[in-house]
């Protein structure tokens, strides 16, 4: 993946507290004071991950390839692990995101480091389920958005939330952007703190 400097545009401001401009809160009541909780939540979270990506920091915001102790090759999910904890991921989605790397894992500690370092081919990063520097994890595809609209919360539980947010490109109209970069985040309240439980792309036939 070539990660790309492009020229940031961030307004929390305008992305939390102005959703009616964005469109309709469908299955919102004016009394669900949660609705802006859960949107902020879910808007702080891609502002940092986008933030994150154009800064090239990619230890932020996915496992790193590194040597262990006994030379072999080895996922570290120390810092991006402890990111999506601070930016609002349940305990349930942090593991889920992990099991998601297993395969890649088992090829790695298999692999002498050195011998790890050698391969730069897509192809066989690919047949080691490795390839997930290709695309980008929360956002999808292989050009990074300028940030997150909130189109609207959902009530669809008594303590779930579902968010739904399509991203913008400056320079670029919306429907040349939003198509497959669509996404439902849910959200469920744990202990009385709302967490993302789930990131699910929207698809649409064109």
């Amino acid at each position: 993946m070539i990660w790309k400097r492009l020229t940031w545009f961030f307004a929390p401001a305008l992305i939390v507290l102005s959703m009616g401009c964005a469109g309709p809160m469908r299955g919102h009541a004016e009394s669900d004071v949660d609705a802006r909780v859960v949107a902020k939540i879910t808007a702080d979270f891609f502002n940092w991950y986008i933030q994150s990506v154009k800064n090239k920091d990619r230890g932020a915001v996915q496992p790193l390839f590194v040597e262990d102790a006994n030379g072999m090759a080895a996922l570290d999910f120390t810092a991006y692990v402890s990111n999506l904890r601070k930016y609002g991921f349940s305990d349930a989605l942090i593991d889920a995101e992990k099991s998601a790397y297993r395969r890649c894992a088992a090829h790695l500690e298999e692999m002498p480091y050195a011998a790890f370092k050698k391969i730069d081919n897509l192809d066989d990063f690919e047949a080691m389920g490795c390839d997930f520097t290709n695309t980008y994890r929360w956002t999808g595809g292989q050009e990074i958005c300028d940030g997150i609209l909130v189109d609207g919360v959902e009530v669809v539980g008594a303590d779930r939330r579902l968010v739904r947010i399509r991203p913008f490109i400056h320079g670029k109209r919306p429907e040349q952007v939003a198509w497959g970069g669509e996404r439902n985040v849910t959200l469920a309240k744990y202990a009385g703190r709302w967490r993302i439980d789930g990131i699910e792309p929207v698809w649409r036939n064109r």
